[in-house]
């Protein structure tokens, strides 16, 4: 009887992992990087500063089954150029040893400098078939959320798992990092790395440093001089402040409002063409790459309804999903809640959510609310965001990020198609709940917000200011009249009318979308571009502030909208 195979029959709990262990072949018998051991250090992500690591072994609490296939390790790379790449490792599975429970990989050539992502799936069971409970917390909370300075990473013990049958993403994920000669850990081959070994070729270590051993042999000498190495200057991708600007590991709008915050004293013009290039691209570490991973998975939490209030308004709230306004272009009209400031999301399950998952724009004003207060109640699943500084009038892209996960870990399926006008009825717009059935997708939901509109049609004309003289002086909602939603029908209401009187918003419209495909692209870029110093200049030719002119302004506005994406139809 083989004891290290031997399990109760009836034993229901899952197997875990104890340790992740990486070697190189030419390391030294006593060299290793083992999470056990650098977890609690708070060093998960401190970059692993020696070459030539080719093998990964996984030590679980028990005996489990597995055929190899069920590790893959996916890497960021930084190239040449100051880009990255994505890509997957060849690794092969070398076998499994049944009396310490370890199971060992090994890579077809070292690993690269750069950022990984091990993944191993739940198909790794016990002699029972308990799936593995592979949960270990990779997120930013976890690393105060700079994942690319681990100095301020609290230590943890590498606990994996949370006493329950399967993992958050249907997997284990661990996130490392490896960068030959960094020997500070700083994401970066310079100086204080060059001071670090010269001081340990002739003296010890000190407190909390790691050796100054790139090679891997277990000696400080001269082959492991970073200046001598080739590796002088190197860097890890996504470093922090370049282009990743808030350390997210995406390059996405966020860095592009914080470039525009702090341009003259942080950031400058140089800084602004980085980000231009890195545009839309993302690390390993990042949590799209776990949703873009698992998008071929069924099921994930759903939306089922999106709800508009008013913290301060008499306005009864307004629910798409019960007033029946999807599936056509009544998506679009008006939502008749004056003093609107509040949305609100219900999802088919628990969920993780912060008050980040949503991106709320105007899409024909450019205008980003401020986000005032997030709260979620876990009993309902509904998420709600309220905002300030509302243009008065827009179409607003409501936007979830795919990253939200329910307690299975399970990715969002949010996909959404809405109308391009008011007047849509192409079968093909979207009704609740959201997705297509499969894990990963953003909810890109617009709605529509035109004080003044009293019957809804999208036009604020002669027609809603009779429906305000008929209720004027008279308790009423939105629809008599009660444009400001105090519940009273009154003069400040007209003043609202009379502001926006002629505004027409029934074709779905984007300010920076001048090729009318429904996204804010190098397209669009291209045009402002081809125009840029154009006097009596019209929206066409990229006036986007209607000032007549083409000139950086209309550039802010465009890249302030940069990378917009909505799935319309006619």
């Amino acid at each position: 009887v083989d004891i290290g195979a031997y399990e109760s029959s009836g034993d229901t709990t899952s197997p875990t992992i104890l340790d992740v262990v990486l070697r190189g072949s030419s390391w030294a018998t006593s060299r290793q990087v083992a999470f056990s051991e650098w977890a609690p250090l708070g060093w998960q992500y401190r970059p692993i500063p020696m070459a030539g690591i080719n093998a990964i072994s996984i030590q679980f609490n028990e005996h489990v089954l597995l055929d190899g296939s069920e590790l893959t390790l996916e890497y960021t790379q930084r190239l040449a150029n100051g880009g990255s790449a994505n890509d997957t490792a060849e690794t092969t599975y070398v076998g499994y040893d049944s009396v310490n429970h370890i199971a060992t990989w090994t890579t077809s050539t070292p690993l690269v400098d750069g950022k990984y992502a091990l993944r191993l799936s739940t198909n790794v069971t016990d002699l029972n078939g308990n799936p593995l409970d592979g949960d270990w917390d990779n997120g930013f909370a976890a690393h105060n959320g700079t994942p690319d300075d681990f100095t301020d990473d609290a230590p943890r013990a590498f606990i994996v798992g949370n006493s329950a049958n399967g993992s958050m993403g249907n997997e284990f994920r661990l996130h490392f990092a490896v960068l030959a000669f960094d020997f500070n850990g700083d994401g970066h081959i310079e100086g204080s790395d060059y001071l670090m070994w010269s001081r340990q070729m002739n003296h010890d270590p000190l407190p909390g440093e790691v050796l100054a051993d790139a090679d891997g042999d277990g000696i400080v000498t001269g082959l492991d001089n970073p200046a001598e190495g080739g590796a002088w200057g190197n860097k890890l991708p996504f470093r922090f402040g370049d282009a990743d600007f808030n350390d997210d590991e995406i390059v996405d709008q966020i860095d592009y409002w914080i470039w525009q915050d702090l341009w003259g004293s942080q950031f400058f013009n140089g800084d602004f063409y980085v980000w231009q290039r890195a545009y839309g691209t993302f690390s390993v570490w990042h949590a799209s790459a776990s949703a873009v991973a698992n998008s071929s998975l069924p099921g994930g939490p759903q939306v089922l309804d999106v709800i508009i209030s008013g913290m301060l308004s008499a306005h009864d709230a307004y629910s798409f999903d019960s007033a029946g306004a999807t599936g056509s272009g009544a998506q679009l009209a008006t939502v008749p809640v004056g003093g609107a400031n509040t949305i609100s999301i219900v999802f088919s399950a628990n969920v993780n959510v912060s008050a980040g998952s949503m991106l709320l724009v105007g899409l024909g004003t450019g205008n980003f609310p401020s986000l005032v207060e997030f709260t979620y109640d876990p009993n309902t699943y509904t998420a709600t965001w309220r905002f300030e500084g509302w243009a008065l009038a827009d179409h607003y892209l409501i936007s979830l990020s795919d990253a939200i996960t329910d307690e299975e870990g399970r990715f969002l399926d949010g996909e959404w198609t809405n109308p391009a006008s008011i007047t849509t009825t192409n079968s093909l717009v979207s009704t609740f709940p959201s997705g297509d059935g499969y894990q990963g997708g953003r909810f890109n939901f617009v709605m529509t917000l035109l004080p003044g509109d009293a019957d809804r049609n999208g036009i604020v004309n002669d027609m809603d200011w009779e429906i305000w003289q008929t209720f004027w002086a008279q308790d009423g909602g939105f629809e008599e009249g009660d444009f400001l939603g105090d519940g009273i029908v009154g003069g400040e209401d007209l003043e609202i009318w009379s502001l926006l009187d002629g505004t027409n918003l029934r074709n779905l419209w984007m300010l920076a979308d001048l090729d009318g495909d429904f996204d804010v692209d190098g397209d669009d870029l291209y045009i402002i571009s081809q125009n840029f110093g154009s006097t009596n200049a019209t929206w066409a030719d990229g006036d986007l502030n209607g000032d007549g002119n083409v000139d950086e302004n209309d550039f802010d506005l465009a890249f302030a909208l940069f990378g917009l994406t909505v799935n319309a139809v006619g």
